[in-house]
């Protein structure tokens, strides 16, 4: 996305911090990707301006990511878009909001 009417507005005011969300996957299913591939696989599909940190070991992944100039109800409906693509299948996934 491009930059939009929030960006122009930050000056305006003190903004409030970037929405910050937490995803955990643990996986299910002893065929599916180990936690390395599948967080490569989700960070290619995350918005490029999105922030993450990511932990990936063989049976669970763990993302912090900073959602600049979305609200929380944008990232989730990103996040549950990413989430459904059949490559992240065999992982059971949760996340909430930390900010």
């Amino acid at each position: 996305m491009s930059p939009t009417g929030t960006d122009a507005t930050a000056g305006a005011g003190t903004p409030g911090p970037d929405p910050e969300l937490e995803l955990v996957g643990e996986r299910a299913e002893s065929g599916t990707p180990p936690g390395p591939t599948t967080v490569l696989r989700l960070l290619g599909a995350l918005p490029p301006r999105w922030r993450c940190r990511p932990v990936a070991e063989e049976q669970r992944v763990t993302l912090r990511i900073r959602t600049p100039a979305s609200t929380p109800e944008e990232a989730r409906a990103r996040l549950t878009q990413v989430l459904a693509d059949p490559a992240l299948r065999g992982w059971h996934w949760r996340w909430h909001r930390r900010c």
